[in-house]
């Protein structure tokens, strides 16, 4: 992915200055530095968003039904109930 910032002088200077101490590239510098960010949970996506896991997870159960549901009661017309 390619992503094309436009950063204030001030930060792109200091962006600059963080790739060079630590003798990176600096696309490399600012791919580590999400990647360092979205491990340690800084990077989140926004609230009531689910992620694919969250997702399917969420799928999984229905309802008060404790535990996984069997995957024999997931058919046609519990996804979509009277919709044609």
């Amino acid at each position: 992915m390619t992503i094309q910032l436009e950063l204030d002088p001030s930060l792109e200077k200091e962006v600059k200055k963080a790739a060079e101490l630590r003798e990176l590239p600096l696309a490399e510098y600012v791919k580590s530095f999400l990647q360092e960010h979205h491990h340690n949970g800084a990077i989140r996506l926004p609230k009531g968003t689910l992620s694919v896991k969250e997702f399917l997870d969420a799928m999984a159960y229905h309802g008060p039904v404790s535990g996984q549901m069997r995957s024999q009661v997931i058919d046609r017309a519990f996804i979509y109930g009277d919709h044609p």
